[in-house]
């Protein structure tokens, strides 16, 4: 059920995002135009399981696209329910930032899943609010599938 939901959730996801992608995208890091600045290899899709105090573990499904969007599916282990997001990313240096689109949202749980850091494993490395590692980092990483 969940893989048809997440199915679903990237077609639509994709032909959201697609309209909303403009032809210059502003840096989070920046302010600097980015647009043809992205690794292809760091796209594709990524998978990890947070800690949630509240619901066990959240499970977390991040599609990196090459042309600078993306779509997550968090869904909480213990619950049917599952929270979707788009938006652009940008990748500056071994670091990745992602920006939601506004108003398309639903309700956040869990950790904030915004910044991260490339590591040599071709993986990504989730990093707190102030861009900083979590203490327990092998807690936060988002594996290649």
């Amino acid at each position: 059920m969940k893989i048809n939901q997440w199915l679903i959730g990237v077609a639509v996801t994709f032909m959201v995002a697609g309209c909303a992608v403009t032809d210059k995208v502003t840096s989070v890091f920046s302010g600097d135009d980015v647009s043809d600045v992205y690794s292809a290899g760091v796209a594709g899709t990524y998978y990890a399981k947070l800690p949630c105090q509240s619901c066990g573990n959240l499970v977390v499904d991040l599609l990196l696209e090459k042309n600078q969007t993306y779509s997550m599916i968090k869904y909480p282990q213990n619950s049917e329910n599952e929270y979707y997001e788009v938006g652009i990313w940008q990748q500056q240096g071994n670091k990745i930032a992602l920006q939601p689109k506004r108003g398309k949202q639903q309700s956040a749980i869990g950790v904030p899943v915004k910044n991260f850091v490339i590591t040599a494993e071709n993986q990504l490395q989730l990093l707190d609010a102030k861009g900083k590692r979590y203490p327990k980092a092998t807690h936060y990483v988002f594996k290649k599938k």
